[in-house]
């Protein structure tokens, strides 16, 4: 129980990023305390609209802005502001308004203007660029079996999902390891391992069955063959919408 609320204390003050929408105003809160960052997705920041009695400090950095309320001293007595302050933000073009609730107790918060899972989609189908399907996948598995080894570029970009999926073939499991998803391409990728007996052989087709996928587009089996008693990778690629 004590390791439990240790980690609600963590999380209770840790850093969260918020997001907002062009013209979707929005209410969150951020630090009174510590400076708070935020951040124009797609472009820069053009002009930044606010009541200068609330807020002690606002810089601008290219895509950046970065936000410090003031605190009053009194002796050893520390006032935090308490007001809400309104924010009129253009980002790359685009009007962005939130009103912004102080809370003591918070870090330094991350605001997004616009959504970072667009801009990373983006970016995944500028890697994927010129290459057919195939070459595609073989990208992906290899990031994926290489723990980003290999296109570390590709396995940074794959965003890993929390799942848990054991199934039976032929008496024995076929556990899922990890399993990611390659935002604007529509791919996940599934990893699962699987036992093996010494020179025991395995193809692809073995694996093709509904129940590991109904959309899969690729599944590759490394090794096909074992020299000793051990375990097989089975890496299956499929559509997601």
């Amino acid at each position: 129980m004590k390791i439990l609320l240790a980690l609600l204390t963590l999380i209770s003050s840790q850093v969260l990023a918020v997001n907002v929408q062009p013209d979707k105003p929005r209410q969150l809160q951020i630090s009174a305390k510590d400076v708070n960052r935020v951040t124009c997705v797609n472009g820069m920041i053009q002009d930044v609209f606010y009541s200068e009695e609330k807020v002690q400090q606002v810089s601008v950095a290219e895509d950046k802005v970065f936000i410090k309320l003031p605190i009053k001293q009194e002796g050893e007595t520390l006032t935090y502001a308490k007001n809400i302050v309104d924010f009129d933000i253009i980002c790359d073009g685009l009007a962005y308004k939130f009103f912004a609730e102080p809370k003591e107790n918070l870090r330094g918060q991350i605001i997004y203007l616009g959504d970072p899972n667009v801009t990373q989609a983006l970016q995944n189908l500028r890697q994927l660029d010129g290459m057919d399907k195939e070459d595609q996948y073989v990208l992906l598995v290899d990031a994926v079996l290489s723990n980003g080894r290999l296109n570390n570029h590709v396995y940074d970009s794959l965003v890993k999902e929390q799942v848990k999926q054991t199934l039976t073939i032929n008496h024995r499991a076929l556990s899922l390891q990890e399993s990611y998803r390659f935002n604007g391409a529509g791919l996940r990728i599934k990893h699962y391992i699987y036992p093996a007996k010494a020179t025991e052989k395995f193809t692809e087709e073995q694996f093709l069955i509904p129940q590991i996928s109904t959309q899969a587009r690729a599944i590759t089996v490394h090794p096909m063959t074992v020299n000793a008693d051990g375990y097989i990778n089975v890496i299956v690629i499929e559509e997601v919408h």
